[in-house]
């Protein structure tokens, strides 16, 4: 940079750490001559750059992916934390990942990529975004959440985008949402997402379907049921007899 001065004065003059030469800047206002003070001969290296020691640099070096710089005339970049990142030049502060997404190390630079269906995350920061929980669903994408299965549905697996309903003769609450749902007891029916099992009513019974499930089915005439037991129809005992359907009891022939 000295070679071409002849003065007798000539001398060099080093930019402190944090610092570059204004060399360039220098020749284009004052051709060859540089008769300028001192203090303009440097300026401070800008944010997201830094110089670690004194200096004839022209240029500051650029921080390292996953360093920053926050301010001018810095001697040194810091480095981020593992929860954050910087994709230079980009490396004025750090950034995190939001909620509801995950951070993603590629080979050329760092993205954020949101949490698919069935997933959540809610810490900022993190590589990885964690499955739902059995009872609980999540059907969006990008959601720091998981959401509760509903009275009548339930789900026994983990990372799931929707509940499923309760079966025919079966039912769930709050607590079994994680669950197979309960099966309905003797006497009572329910059906396809229902929170509880109903009585059948007197003049009805439970009956088990081809399929195996139950529902309750009326009595036809000359049989009946009474709140007693609700499993099976009566026939009239001889003396009564029945015309109507789903009837709770019989009627006494006449003499």
């Amino acid at each position: 940079m000295f070679v071409p001065a002849e003065s007798p004065h000539s001398r060099v003059l080093c930019c402190n750490a944090g610092w570059h030469s204004k060399f360039d800047d220098l020749l284009k206002k004052t051709g060859s001559d540089w008769s300028v003070p001192d203090d303009d001969a440097c300026s401070k290296c800008p944010v997201g750059q830094f110089l670690p020691t004194l200096n004839l640099k022209r240029n500051c070096t650029p921080a390292a992916r996953d360093e920053f710089v926050p301010v001018e005339g810095m001697n040194v970049a810091s480095r981020c934390s593992n929860k954050s990142f910087t994709n230079p030049p980009d490396s004025t502060s750090c950034h995190t990942c939001p909620a509801g997404y995950q951070m993603i190390r590629g080979a050329v630079e760092t993205t954020c990529s949101q949490c698919g269906a069935g997933r959540y995350q809610d810490v900022p920061g993190l590589e990885t975004c964690r499955q739902c929980p059995s009872g609980y669903y999540q059907d969006q994408i990008g959601i720091p959440y998981c959401v509760g299965c509903l009275p009548g549905r339930y789900q026994n697996q983990r990372g799931m985008p929707r509940c499923k309903d309760c079966a025919q003769d079966t039912a769930s609450l709050l607590e079994k949402r994680n669950a197979s749902c309960d099966v309905c007891a003797a006497g009572r029916s329910a059906k396809n997402g229902s929170l509880v099992c109903s009585e059948c009513l007197a003049g009805q019974y439970e009956e088990a379907t081809a399929s195996g499930d139950k529902m309750c089915s009326v009595c036809f005439p000359g049989n009946y049921t009474d709140a007693s037991n609700l499993e099976a129809c009566k026939q009239c005992p001889i003396g009564f007899s029945q015309s109507e359907k789903e009837q709770t009891s019989c009627i006494p022939c006449s003499p």
